[in-house]
């Protein structure tokens, strides 16, 4: 019995240690209404309506929240709510422990991270590219009846530093499915297909458009260019 008295003294003195004091990083919501030195501070509520800082025992808590005061920095990320009645007072979101002007923005999430009015800022190095060819209302390659002849497209257009990949779009008008759908490494691609005609009802009014992935998201679409192709038959061997 005196070892199981030694090993829980040391316990007994630290928890004595934090007799009375303000707590600003745990939730004393539901600290024990014995615990009367316990401190947190709110915005009290005024006859007016207005609020003044205020440091309260933890066992008035629910009585003053329901008097209409609130508590400071509600997440406990050091930060307090925009329009609160001290502390930082630009806490964008005081809810959620990860949302407040010192940390670094979440790209792709959809979310101003950082209370800055903005989202996913600086998260996108690229801007939507820039085509390069075929130039808009070009004439493309087509294949011959006796499929001896190629079909062979290229396309170009500005590179991003930042970019991993970018996804080229190719679509024949009127038609449900692209024709060319696929994420590459470099800014340029080169179609061959062998084997394989356009007819002459489906030759005209194709378009393209690239977007870059960079920083773990897409640009926006690049503005379409459109194409024509050569009639059938035009260049047979």
């Amino acid at each position: 019995m005196k070892k199981l008295a030694l090993l829980f003294a040391p316990c007994f003195f630290i928890l004595g240690c934090f007799d009375g004091g303000i707590i600003s990083n745990f939730d004393l919501s539901p600290v024990p209404t014995s615990n009367v030195n316990f401190q947190i501070a709110v915005c009290h509520m005024n006859e007016d309506s207005s609020f003044t800082y205020l440091e309260i025992y933890a066992s008035e808590l629910q009585t003053h929240l329901a008097h209409g005061d609130y508590k400071l920095d509600i997440d406990y990320d050091g930060y307090t709510a925009i329009g609160a009645c001290a502390g930082s007072q630009d806490d964008c979101n005081d809810s959620v422990f990860i949302i407040h002007p010192n940390v670094i923005e979440v790209c792709g999430d959809g979310i101003d991270n950082n209370c800055d009015g903005k989202i996913d800022e600086g998260c996108q190095p690229c801007d939507m590219p820039e085509l390069k060819a075929p130039e808009d209302q070009a004439i493309m390659d087509n294949g011959c009846k006796n499929r001896k002849d190629p079909i062979e497209w290229r396309f170009e257009w500005d590179a991003c530093q930042e970019a991993v990949n970018y996804n080229l779009y190719v679509e024949m008008a009127s038609a449900q499915k692209p024709f060319i759908d696929t994420i590459i490494g470099q800014a340029e691609f080169r179609y061959v297909l062998k084997g394989f005609y356009v007819i002459d009802q489906n030759i005209l009014n194709w378009e393209w458009r690239v977007r870059a992935y960079a920083n773990h998201i897409w640009t926006p679409w690049s503005a379409s260019r459109t194409f024509s192709l050569e009639p059938l038959d035009t260049d047979c061997p």
